[in-house]
């Protein structure tokens, strides 16, 4: 079993564990409990992996073309929450470990606190949207990401730049609990500000069970996790079993006969609860092909139609329709040539295994 000590520096549990902390209800099993409480607070998801544009205003290309070494590409930060209420948008980005004003990845997180001063250009225009960029890493490093983001924040604003305000929340692991900390709460939103007065429980484990099994998003395609490779292939299993179980209800529940259309991007929604039509990447495409191909390999049998996308299914009468079920029970998801790890390698961080 992996600790929770560890599993805070894997980008891939830090994002399942706000993506849970977002979802609309709690998640309860017999031994693990997570608290959607960003959620509470009155926060939604609006995008992952979402390309932010850089600002259009006359002068910032001259200013700080030489802060991010001529790298002019748009950012893109890990996830984008929205506020019922506050004017503020979360810009948050995942980091297994701190880093300095002077490294590379300074670079990206410059790009993204100045993009994140006005993220209405990113939206096609229109009036001012404000953004907040939070870091989410490990509690021990939290101070000296505190200290880094200050001085990042700094430098642009020596070149008069504008920026956006910048925090930090760390994940702070106990042998059975995760809970919320920051350094700093005043610099947080005005939403999450009063929250941090103590520690806040997010996740709680009574007993041995494993925690990537309850991920939304158990794998990231071509990413190894940062843990191990057996983590990797666990993740690998659980979403193309989840696939195919989505398959096998549909084809179950359908009146025959009929020529049923299965769609790859909806398949993956139900299999991440929702979470794929999120994913702006442009990649998510090549995964959805993927996810087809799979699906057309597990029923193999009467008249099938796959298109880049989808697949058309015939189907005739009931003994199909058995005969149908019982292969997809008996694919093989634990093999790498049945299941999702041919796919195409979009990343859903930069840099993840840092």
């Amino acid at each position: 079993m992996i600790d929770l000590h560890s599993l805070i520096r894997d980008p891939l549990f830090q994002l399942n564990l706000i993506l849970w902390c977002l979802i609309e209800s709690p998640y309860h099993d017999a031994q693990i409990n997570i608290e959607p409480v960003i959620r509470s607070w009155g926060y939604k998801l609006y995008s992952l992996e979402n390309k932010i544009a850089l600002p259009s205003y006359p002068g910032y290309e001259g200013a700080i073309y030489p802060l991010i070494k001529r790298k002019l590409s748009s950012p893109v930060p890990d996830l984008w929450l929205e506020h019922k209420d506050d004017q503020f948008d979360l810009i948050i980005e995942l980091k297994a470990r701190s880093f300095g004003p002077d490294s590379d990845k300074a670079v990206q997180m410059m790009k993204i606190i100045s993009a994140s001063a006005d993220l209405s250009l990113s939206l096609g225009g229109g009036p001012v949207r404000l953004g907040h960029v939070i870091v989410v890493t490990a509690a021990e490093d939290m101070t000296s990401m505190a200290v880094t983001l200050d001085a990042l924040r700094g430098k642009l604003q020596e070149r008069h730049i504008r920026s956006a305000p910048v925090g930090v929340i760390g994940l702070l692991a106990s042998d059975d609990k995760v809970a919320l900390v920051s350094p700093e709460p005043n610099q947080l939103p005005p939403p999450l500000r009063n929250q941090f007065d103590n520690p806040v429980v997010v996740l709680q484990r009574d007993g041995d069970d494993e925690i990537v099994p309850t991920y939304i998003i158990p794998w990231i395609p071509g990413i190894k996790s940062a843990q191990n490779y057996l983590v990797a292939q666990d993740g690998l299993r659980e979403l193309t079993s989840r696939l195919l179980t989505h398959v096998s209800a549909v084809i179950g529940q359908v009146n025959i006969p009929t020529i049923l259309t299965i769609k790859g991007e909806s398949l993956l929604d139900d299999a991440t609860l929702t979470t794929f039509r999120y994913w702006k990447d442009g990649a998510k495409t090549e995964f959805v092909r993927k996810a087809i191909s799979i699906v057309k390999r597990a029923i193999n049998q009467g008249r099938l139609i796959k298109r880049s996308t989808s697949l058309e299914i015939e189907l005739i009468d009931e003994q199909q329709r058995q005969g149908i079920l019982r292969r997809i029970e008996r694919f093989r998801t634990d093999d790498v040539e049945t299941n999702l790890s041919q796919a195409t390698e979009p990343t859903l961080f930069d840099e993840l295994l840092e």
